[in-house]
């Protein structure tokens, strides 16, 4: 693994809702306006999840891009979004958007302010991407290893860091046992929330 990184929620910040347990009671009273973007597989399993963790109903709509998602949050095409960092923060720092909570279990250093979605009321969503290398099952072991080591001397380098944490990316840089061990965990963790939600393999 190279890094990890939470995922966040947001509205648009004229919505009016300024609180996850807001947004809860505004899908309630208003289901046939509540919707939500979403670019790829993770994005909607993390939405479905909420629905699933808070009893919403918040329906599908797809965008091909998290940077898309977020804008169509801004023209008040959805409700909501659960994104990236990237495309976010600055839509954040203009104040068109209004993030209510992190996907993650404690608070980030990059946003301080923003509360954890268990803080904020759902508790269940902790929700972590990630990103790292891959190679063909049958690679050599001593190929394996060397890349295992090259990587893990880049990721601490600090320039490295410096570059990662520009993209809101927490350096990892764990072995390929403990690689295996997140990847099996995440397979099980969001083919529940798949088939609870009835969601297809249809991105492409």
């Amino acid at each position: 693994m190279i890094g990890s990184f939470p995922l966040m929620l947001v509205v648009n910040a004229s919505l009016g809702v300024k609180s996850v347990k807001e947004l809860i009671e505004y899908a309630r009273t208003r289901p046939e306006r509540s919707n939500y973007a979403s670019s790829a597989a993770p994005f909607q399993l993390a939405s479905e999840l909420f629905n699933q963790k808070t009893g919403t109903r918040f329906a599908h709509i797809p965008y091909k891009s998290s940077g898309e998602s977020v804008n169509a949050v801004i023209a008040g095409q959805v409700t909501m979004t659960i994104a990236d960092p990237p495309p976010v923060v600055g839509q954040l720092k203009a104040g068109r958007i209004r993030a209510l909570a992190l996907t993650s279990a404690a608070r980030h250093s990059a946003w301080p302010d923003v509360p954890t979605m268990a803080e904020a009321g759902a508790p269940g969503m902790d929700v972590v991407l990630w990103t790292g290398f891959h190679a063909p099952a049958k690679t050599p072991a001593p190929i394996v290893r060397k890349l295992r080591d090259e990587v893990a001397r880049i990721i601490r380098l600090p320039d490295t860091h410096e570059r990662l944490a520009g993209m809101a990316i927490d350096p990892a840089g764990s072995t390929p046992e403990e690689f295996r061990r997140v990847i099996a965990r995440d397979i099980e963790k969001w083919t529940a929330v798949a088939r609870a939600a009835n969601i297809k393999a249809d991105y492409q």
